[in-house]
């Protein structure tokens, strides 16, 4: 079984790599549990997770555009640091822990994993003959393979 702890920081770097991603795997993985209370319900409306969804594809397809914005310049940032913080919050109050913390942990990994993601594929992408968009679906699989073991137990 995941840890809580694994689940926000693992949710939180995949914010880091594709910041809508987190997002829709955490409704998908809140959906799958049934209904306790009205705030729950507001946060696991399958309307919600059609919409991370949508939005996660989207972010898929921008991303290998050329004049995306990298994601360390501090907007694109400071949205993966939001995303990730919201996921640890929902995680930790999910359990009953402190949301401050899942927030904390959620928007940290983010940053992190997005100066990680960006630097390793700029440095991949010098050292080789791979093409930025190939590297960006290497990423998109990294991502989307780990959110779906993260949210599988």
């Amino acid at each position: 079984m995941i840890s809580l702890e694994a689940r926000t920081i693992g949710l939180g770097a995949i914010s880091g790599l594709r910041s809508m991603m987190g997002p829709a795997l955490l409704c998908y993985y809140l959906n799958r549990e049934p209904d306790q209370s009205w705030k729950r319900r507001l946060i696991k409306l399958p309307k919600l997770q059609t919409v991370t969804a949508v939005l996660a594809g989207g972010e898929l397809v921008g991303d290998k555009l050329p004049n995306t914005p990298d994601r360390i310049s501090p907007m694109a940032l400071a949205g993966r640091a939001i995303s990730g913080a919201l996921i640890g919050a929902i995680l930790y109050k999910e359990a009953r822990k402190s949301i401050h913390t899942g927030a904390i942990m959620g928007a940290v990994s983010a940053v992190v994993s997005a100066g990680i993601g960006f630097y390793l594929r700029k440095k991949i992408g010098q050292n080789t003959e791979v093409q930025d968009p190939i590297l960006g679906g290497a990423e998109d699989l990294l991502a989307l393979g780990a959110g779906s073991l993260l949210i599988s137990q």
